[in-house]
């Protein structure tokens, strides 16, 4: 839903931001990274990005994906080559539903929006209000907008990067739907392991006492 969050920072009206950010490895000391290395090489299967399981001469192949657009974040050779060949592709969600889902969001604003009853700043301490306008202020958000937005949506707005939700709305295709528009120009069906029904379905039972733990 990227596109959806992006269309929220353009209505706020955020001009401009750029990724960037500390590595943290580099502040460790010798001993912390010798411990981080141990516990990392401790983990079954833990290297990589593409995994390949096998049962009765059929082969599938995982590809972890990450949602974000940045164009060094590319599909490996391997992968490429195995999705044009491929039977069917599956991704935790395809663009129509997604685009469904979305378009659903924007019409109905109880899924997204605290429609009747106190807003957010009623519902919060004065330091958890401070702290989340705190973090919310630079993303262009206006105070009263917060106050009346769904805490499962400011929570995943606090969670992406601004940069990210900017550089989709300038035209950034995630690394999921790069993937999926591969399998399209191959003629290699593609299928979503969620539908928009039920990324809806998960969202619509939460009571507002729910999101705010």
């Amino acid at each position: 839903m990227s596109t959806f969050y992006a269309l929220i920072l353009a209505t706020a009206g955020v001009a401009e931001a750029r990724c960037a950010g500390t590595n943290l490895f580099e502040s460790l000391s010798p001993a912390q990274q010798a411990e981080v290395d141990a516990r990392a090489d401790a983990v079954a299967y833990g290297e990589g990005i593409v995994w390949e399981v096998s049962r009765n001469g059929r082969r599938s192949t995982l590809f972890g994906t990450i949602h974000i657009s940045d164009p060094t974040v590319s599909i490996p050779p391997v992968v490429s080559q195995r999705i044009a060949k491929a039977d069917q592709v599956f991704l935790e969600i395809v663009a129509d539903d997604e685009a469904r889902m979305e378009t659903e969001m924007m019409s109905n604003p109880a899924l997204v929006t605290l429609v009747d009853g106190p807003g957010l700043r009623e519902q919060l301490t004065a330091t958890e209000w401070a702290r989340l306008t705190e973090l919310l202020t630079p993303l262009g958000l206006p105070e009263v907008a917060m106050d009346r937005m769904r805490p499962w949506l400011l929570s995943i707005l606090i969670a992406l990067p601004m940069c990210e939700l900017l550089a989709v709305q300038e035209g950034g295709i995630t690394l999921d739907r790069r993937v999926e528009m591969l399998a399209n120009a191959s003629g290699v069906p593609v299928g979503g392991l969620e539908s928009a029904a039920a990324a809806l379905a998960a969202v619509q039972p939460l009571t507002e006492e729910g999101e705010l733990q």
